[in-house]
């Protein structure tokens, strides 16, 4: 059975360091972990992770974390574009005026916005 891949197209060939031992991430045999929960009705997420991982040493855990949050990175960019595009996208402005206009969308959603959102623009 082929196993499922959870890594975006951009970390695919990404290698990480884990302490002095440096892994491709294409060979990890990733499995999902519970703890990330979330209400989409409510707009909220919570972690809470289970007793497995918080018993592993706290430099898998840090490494694995560092994994995690570089993935939730890639997901928040992905989405800061999303909500560009379908609030200022199509506005006939010029960039720098969308731009404006977008840091303030993203004060209204509680994000800082990117200082390299336009290079992100470009990248997603």
């Amino acid at each position: 059975m082929d196993r499922p891949s959870f890594r975006s197209q951009s970390s695919s060939r990404r290698r990480t360091r884990s302490g002095a031992r440096t892994h491709d991430l294409n060979d990890a045999f990733q499995l999902p972990v519970d703890g990330l929960f979330s209400d989409f009705g409510a707009r909220a997420g919570s972690v809470h992770l289970p007793d497995e991982f918080t018993h592993l040493s706290a430099a898998i855990q840090l490494s694995i974390i560092r994994d995690w949050l570089r993935g939730l990175e890639s997901a928040r960019e992905r989405a800061l574009v999303r909500l560009y595009r379908e609030t200022v996208g199509k506005a006939s402005l010029t960039l720098p005026e969308k731009l404006a206009k977008f840091r303030e969308v993203c004060e209204e959603h509680g994000e800082d916005c990117p200082p390299g959102m336009a290079r992100l623009l470009q990248q997603y």
